[in-house]
């Protein structure tokens, strides 16, 4: 992939590409997965993620990736066009159900009640997969950056915290 489209001086830059090692998939405990990697020392991250974000890359931390498994193709990034989107009759009906949740956008920062869920998340759902203790340092090496225009949209049922998604605005 090249920066070009990413480029503030009009120059298309080659971007270093990076394979990963296979580790333990954190998706299905019986399978091995890899990933390829942008350079994350290369000039214009911000850049490169919004044009890479259209390739089907994602973001953990400062770190820009997709998963490239040989046997495998679970991992699927969604993006959705908020200005095209129109929900369907199934997605109508569900909102309806869910009337009485709350969903708003707020700051992307670490709070206790966003560390505990994220503690609860991974304890539930990457049992063994190196997470298991996390800190503070890693919710914000994992969540945050510091190039990405990131935000948290809270979802709560009366004044319990349900779930948050980390999402950046490109």
């Amino acid at each position: 992939m090249s920066s070009g489209e990413a480029s503030s001086s009009g120059k298309a830059q080659a971007v270093k590409i990076f394979i990963s090692l296979e580790h333990a998939c954190g998706y299905y405990p019986d399978r091995v997965a890899q990933n390829l990697v942008l350079d994350p020392i290369a000039e214009g991250q911000k850049g490169l993620y919004d044009a890479a974000i259209t390739r089907g890359f994602r973001r953990g931390g400062g770190h820009i990736y997709r998963p490239h498994c040989a046997q495998c193709s679970a991992c699927v990034a969604s993006r959705i066009d908020l200005l095209k989107f129109k929900p369907s009759r199934a997605q109508r009906r569900c909102l309806k159900r869910n009337a009485d949740l709350r969903v708003e956008r707020r700051p992307a920062v670490l709070t206790e009640e966003y560390f505990a869920l994220y503690q609860r998340y991974l304890a539930g759902r990457h049992v063994g997969g190196g997470m298991d203790e996390p800190s503070a340092e890693d919710f914000s090496r994992f969540l945050l950056t510091k190039w990405s225009q990131t935000e948290f949209i809270e979802f709560r049922l009366h004044e319990r915290l349900l779930g948050v998604a980390v999402t950046d605005v490109t």
